[in-house]
């Protein structure tokens, strides 16, 4: 199995090459047969790739320079580099992973092929969503999940922009908690990972924010269109 791991990578020196940390727990993974990619936009000052090519002979690494754009863009050059690869996670650079997590991600890729894309525990854990969302709710009376599929999950896309809306505690329709994971479209990039090769071929984000805002939605849905899951 062909595994990548994607990471974004901007102005690193503000929180004192935090990168440092990343990498340092990727060459620490149970886990060694995996690429990384590290798309680097360069910024005035900035010496991440000295902290990075530290690492070159501990993890096989590959730097990618992203010469235009922001974070969507950044993006677009992993889902891209991803379709030759069978499993494709990605973090931040100031994450540090366990040293089980990609062990873990492959694990549940293999035991669970209807679901394609999947976000697990981060820490501190934050349940998160649009609040707006539940004015709407009172001023109309009602929002619907975009796509069927998403009556069972616990958050979901309200339009094609990956809006998402928030159930709460009570299950739209059924009981979406299973014994280790549950139906949510709240993907977080930061602890993410994704069936690649020719599921995520013919998608790419299209860049109208600075941020990224919704891309791990609009990723989702993506594979929700050709009848996977998301959890």
């Amino acid at each position: 199995m062909k595994i990548l791991v994607g990471i974004p990578t901007y102005n690193n020196s503000r929180s004192n090459y935090s990168i440092r940390q990343t990498l340092e727990a990727l060459s620490n993974q149970t886990i060694k047969d995996f690429h990384v990619l590290i798309v680097y936009k360069p910024s005035p000052g900035d010496r991440t790739l000295d902290v990075v090519s530290k690492f070159k002979d501990r993890l096989d690494i590959e730097v990618k320079i992203q010469s235009y754009g922001f974070f969507e863009e950044a993006m677009n050059i992993i889902f891209e580099a991803s379709k030759d690869y069978d499993i494709t996670l990605t973090t931040d650079d100031d994450a540090i992973p366990s040293e089980t997590w990609i062990n873990e991600h492959v694990i549940f890729h293999k035991n669970h092929y209807r679901i394609a894309i999947v976000h697990g525990i981060t820490i501190p854990t934050t349940h998160y969503c649009y609040e707006h969302l539940r004015t709407v709710k009172l001023l109309i009376d009602y929002y619907k999940p975009l796509i069927k599929l998403m009556v069972n999950y616990s958050n979901f896309i309200i339009n094609d922009i990956g809006l998402l809306a928030c159930k709460g505690k009570e299950p739209f329709n059924g009981n979406a908690n299973t014994h280790d994971y549950e139906l949510d479209i709240g993907i977080r990039g930061v602890d993410m990972s994704f069936k690649s090769g020719p599921y995520i071929d013919g998608f790419s984000l299209p860049g109208y924010t600075i941020r990224g805002i919704c891309n791990e939605q609009l990723l989702a849905l993506h594979y929700l269109k050709q009848g996977f899951n998301a959890a």
